[in-house]
């Protein structure tokens, strides 16, 4: 047998056990308590001469821009494991309130609707580590496995670009700087099961596809995020009715009565969810931010082209590398080209309902990134999205369409310097194109050598796209499956442990406090956002934590004439400063509000003890209220209140 036959001999042999060696890899992942959080944040600025054994970046580095990770979800996270033991539908930690937690913030509940939320499940039986690893890790190999079962059903059962399918949407930088894997996730398995359900004759088969659907289909909808759930709910309903045309010799009402399985348990599953978080959702709808959002399109078209820096944001970060990241897409190729074959097809009279569809959903969706569309966006209901969110949708499909040409549409005649240049200068144009926009947005990053790069790497890529040729796919394979890689190195830290949350001294206190007055206030001050992140994560009650829900209890005592209202009724991140003087609130930005606060209002809020880098805070001590020093280490303290 020569080498080649036997690494395709391995191939197959790894292809067929897929399963099971990403059962081997994710128990090795959880057993080990590994991670990609960037919680090492915490060591630059909680206590950073104080280090400890029970955390380590076995590769890779924190990334300060994921903060909606690290002081957001993972101290969350931490609060219910922590101080909400039983799992319950509330917890009083966060905001120091009985704040919902089924669905804003989704956390760790005991409810049927946590069945939506497979990365919780861990959280119920494993240990704190292994729980934490459980719920990082579950979504990314969901969304791997998932997307790779649909790109084989795409592709007729093309395994290798059934793989880099899977790879480039799954390993991309979008999924890996958003962290945001399991939407995709959620609706590849529902797309799966939906055609297993409209394909599979055994009857059993379509009971199992049914409950899945119903499963999977609520895991989507309890993502509770219209701005990606709209735009991915057009791709995932033109798939549905690919699905649906394609097999339609297959389709009888009693075929269908097997959905009612789907709708009960979504049903079951979302709709308690629902019913608990009524309160929560009205209040989230009547803010000034994210509630009053309303887009018409327009803009963001730029966007559309950070791919062809985004796969080096790892090693060479922008300054929001996170907004900026792309999946690597080459667009808008892929829509020119299948635009192209569409025409094609229509001339020879052969019909690719898939093609057509995706054709159609990618250049409407990118059109509202060029032009506003106000009444249209209404009607779509993509007003609830944006064009910036919208357009990372657009180069999904741009994905696939890739994966479906070089899988379907291989150029067999005879090429031509002609098709050679079109090609060449196509991919060229394109990449000209898209340098052009990049230097809008980002003028000194993308500098001439930048460029020049860009241009040699990508001419070269969508030359090789463009050709459609046989033998030349699997360079091009071996390159994005190449790029691929470099982000999964680079981007996610591998870190072992959470002991830089709850190993320093400083969280040793907070939990020796909190076990002797666990009902306690505290409130971060002199702290920024993320103090007090670090103490929600060690299971305290804080004040200022996020407001995923504005606060009115804390915000009417500040503002009791309610004449700011507009600054703090949002989703936000409190900064909060004391003085001698009356309070002010300043909106810094649509997510971040800074109160500087006149001291005596602790009492007010009935704040036990403050979390602070400012060692000076006695300072503030008069008649009303006490503040007293009762730790200082490594330039933070915490004060008690009297």
């Amino acid at each position: 047998m020569d080498r080649g036959a036997k690494i395709k001999q391995i191939g197959e042999m790894v292809f067929r056990f897929r399963y099971l060696i990403g059962v081997f890899l994710f128990i090795f992942l959880v057993a080990n308590g590994l991670h990609g959080s960037s919680m090492g944040y915490y060591n630059e600025i909680v206590q950073p001469s104080i280090q400890n054994d029970k955390y380590e970046e076995v590769w890779g580095e924190y990334k300060p821009i994921r903060s909606d990770e690290f002081i957001v979800s993972t101290p969350e996270w931490f609060s219910q494991y922590l101080y909400n033991k039983e799992f319950s539908p509330t917890n009083n930690a966060l905001m120091a309130k009985e704040t919902s937690t089924v669905l804003f913030p989704p956390l760790p509940t005991k409810t049927i609707t946590a069945l939506g939320f497979p990365q919780f499940w861990g959280s119920f039986f494993l240990p704190m580590e292994q729980a934490f690893s459980f719920y990082w890790n579950l979504p990314i190999f969901l969304t791997f496995f998932g997307v790779l079962e649909l790109m084989m059903i795409l592709t007729k059962r093309k395994k290798i670009y059934s793989l880099l399918g899977a790879v480039l949407i799954a390993c991309s930088p979008t999924f890996f700087w958003w962290n945001s894997f399991f939407i995709m996730g959620s609706g590849s398995i529902a797309a799966v099961c939906f055609y297993k359900l409209v394909t599979s004759d055994e009857t059993s088969k379509k009971v199992l596809s049914a409950i899945g659907l119903g499963w999977s289909g609520s895991c989507y909808i309890l993502t509770v995020y219209p701005a990606w759930q709209i735009p991915y709910g057009y791709l995932f309903l033109g798939i549905f009715i690919w699905i649906l045309v394609d097999n339609k010799e297959k389709l009888s009402w009693k075929r269908f009565l097997y959905l009612i399985i789907s709708v009960a348990i979504v049903c079951a599953i979302v709709a308690p969810g629902l019913i608990m978080s009524l309160d929560v959702i009205e209040a989230m709808g009547n803010t000034v931010y994210p509630g009053e959002r309303s887009a018409v399109g327009g803009t963001g078209w730029q966007l559309n082209f950070y791919y062809l820096l985004s796969w080096l944001f790892g090693k060479y970060p922008v300054v929001n590398s996170s907004e900026a990241a792309q999946f690597i897409s080459l667009y808008p190729l892929p829509i020119l080209v299948g635009i192209y074959l569409c025409i094609k097809n229509h001339i020879q009279h052969k019909k690719d309902s898939l093609l057509t569809i995706l054709v159609t959903i990618a250049t409407l969706m990118t059109l509202w990134n060029y032009v506003p569309m106000k009444y249209l966006s209404k009607i779509t209901l993509m007003s609830m999205s944006t064009p910036e969110r919208s357009q990372l949708i657009v180069n999904v499909i741009c994905v696939i369409l890739l994966i479906k040409i070089l899988s379907e549409y291989v150029y067999t005649n005879k090429k031509s310097v002609k098709y050679y240049l079109v090609c060449g200068l196509s991919s060229l144009a394109v990449v000209c194109v898209g340098i052009k926009a990049l230097q809008t947005l980002q003028p000194v990053y993308f500098s001439l050598k930048k460029q020049i790069f860009v241009l040699v790497i990508f001419g070269v890529i969508g030359f090789l796209f463009m050709l459609r040729d046989k033998k030349v796919n699997g360079i091009l394979t071996t390159i994005l499956l190449g790029m691929s890689v470099i982000v999964v190195i680079t981007v996610p830290p591998l870190t072992k442990g959470t002991g830089v949350l709850h190993e320093k001294p400083l969280a040793k206190k907070m939990q020796e406090i909190k076990t002797a007055d666990a009902e306690a206030v505290w409130l971060g001050v002199d702290s920024g956002i993320a103090l007090q992140s670090y103490a929600l994560a060690n299971g305290v009650r804080v004040l200022n934590s996020v407001n995923n829900c504005p606060n009115f209890d804390f915000w009417y005592i500040l503002d009791p004439e309610k004449k700011q209202e507009d600054i703090y009724n949002r989703y936000s991140h409190i900064m909060l400063e004391l003085t001698e003087d009356d309070t002010e609130l300043e909106l810094l930005q649509p997510d971040l509000v800074k109160v500087i606060m006149n001291v005596t209002q602790l009492k007010e809020l009935h704040v036990d003890y403050v979390i602070s880098f400012n060692a000076e805070l006695e300072k503030y001590s008069n008649t009303t209220v006490k503040l007293t020093r009762i730790y200082s280490e490594d330039n933070t303290s915490i004060y008690k209140v009297e």
